[in-house]
C-alpha cells in the first residue's frame, strides 16, 4: 500500500494534466465559436469541459484533505472518476 504523499504527488499529477485539458477545450471552445461549426460540436466541447472542471474540483479536494494530516485516513483513498468520454472511445 502505498502513503499518502504517493497518493498526493499522483493527484497533484493528475490536476496538472486536467488543467492543461481544460486549457485546451476552452481554447478549443473559443476557435468553434468564432467559425461556423455545428452546434451539436459546441455542446459536446462544452460538456467535456464541465465534466473536466467537476473533476479537477474533485481532485484538489481530494489533494486538500491528503494534505491535511488531521484528516482520517479514509479520505486518502477517494475515487476520482475517469472521464466518460475515455471510456466510450469518444474522440476529442
Amino acid at each position: 500500500m502505498h502513503g499518502r504523499s504517493w497518493i498526493r504527488d499522483q493527484r497533484l499529477a493528475e490536476a496538472v494534466k486536467l488543467r492543461e485539458r481544460i486549457a485546451l477545450l476552452q481554447r478549443e471552445l473559443t476557435e468553434k465559436a468564432s467559425c461556423a461549426v455545428g452546434m451539436f460540436k459546441m455542446a459536446q466541447l462544452g460538456q467535456q469541459l464541465r465534466w473536466q472542471k467537476f473533476r479537477l474540483a474533485l481532485l484538489e479536494d481530494c489533494i486538500s484533505n491528503l494534505s491535511d494530516p488531521d484528516c482520517p485516513r479514509h479520505v486518502s483513498l477517494v475515487d476520482v472518476p475517469a472521464d466518460p468520454a475515455c471510456d466510450k472511445g469518444v474522440s476529442t
